[in-house]
């Protein structure tokens, strides 16, 4: 037996409700192909937008603004699962200023893939914790890869990797982020070719996790706690649970390990 079913629409246009908006404030609409939305232009939101299961968002090189109160987002602005983010910024610049609980610009449920994505300006007074730029959630050992990501201004976390599966992270420049990469959990990450600038914490490592680094500049910390432990080329920083214990170790010319 054969099922006729209606057309699914061409253009999707996401409700924001409660703002109001002019010729120069248009909500955020896409076209959509099957399991892909693209972004038709530069637009503000000012609530969560949740892409459907499996659905990749493309922006097309287009940036989404965020607007208003970090809370009326809920715990993140863009929410993914099992799905891509590619060619999208997205920018917090008119967000208030007031800190919310928590809050992450986009956020992903492993598997998928993050590419050529910026997140920027995303700052709020008070607590230096409640931002996140990017946010992997990586349970039941699925994969995520994140390339060519781009996070600027960041008064939180850049990345936030939590579970137990594994995260590439390949290309990532980033300017002004308190602490660009923290690992949770049992993630099993690798870190190349990454451009740090202006952070207090390159990376920190917590609970069960690993991260491999490899060709990647940077000054910032690199932490290790718990039963976390960072290898960088040759170098291997092992926490012994305290942030103070297992900080940054360097080779000296004997090729020993010493902490400074």
């Amino acid at each position: 037996m054969v099922t006729n079913m209606p057309p699914a629409p061409s253009l999707v246009v996401v409700p924001d409700t409660g703002h109001s908006h002019d010729a120069a404030d248009q909500r955020c609409s896409y076209s959509r192909l099957r399991d892909r939305w693209t972004l038709k232009a530069d637009c503000e939101l000012t609530a969560a937008l949740e892409l459907p299961a499996n659905t990749s968002l493309d922006g097309e090189g287009h940036t989404i603004t965020l607007t208003g109160d970090a809370e009326r987002f809920g715990s993140a602005a863009i929410r993914a699962s099992g799905a891509d983010v590619v060619k999208l910024t997205v920018d917090g610049s008119k967000l208030l200023p007031c800190a919310p609980t928590y809050f992450a610009a986009i956020t992903l449920a492993a598997p998928g893939r993050i590419s050529d994505t910026t997140v920027r300006d995303v700052r709020f007074a008070g607590s230096p914790h409640s931002a996140v730029g990017i946010e992997i959630a990586a349970f039941g050992y699925a994969a995520t890869v994140l390339q060519d990501v781009t996070l600027d201004n960041v008064s939180g976390v850049g990345l936030l990797l939590i579970g137990d599966g594994q995260v590439t992270i390949e290309r990532v420049r980033s300017n002004n982020v308190t602490s660009v990469v923290h690992i949770g959990g049992m993630v099993a990450a690798t870190l190349s070719d990454a451009e740090l600038v202006g952070s207090r914490v390159d990376v920190l490592a917590q609970d069960q996790s690993r991260v491999r680094i490899t060709n990647t500049s940077s000054m910032g910390e690199r932490i290790a706690e718990d039963e976390a432990i960072i290898h960088q080329d040759t170098l291997v920083f092992i926490g012994a649970g305290g942030r103070g214990q297992g900080r940054r170790r360097t080779m000296t010319g004997t090729g020993q390990n010493r902490l400074i």
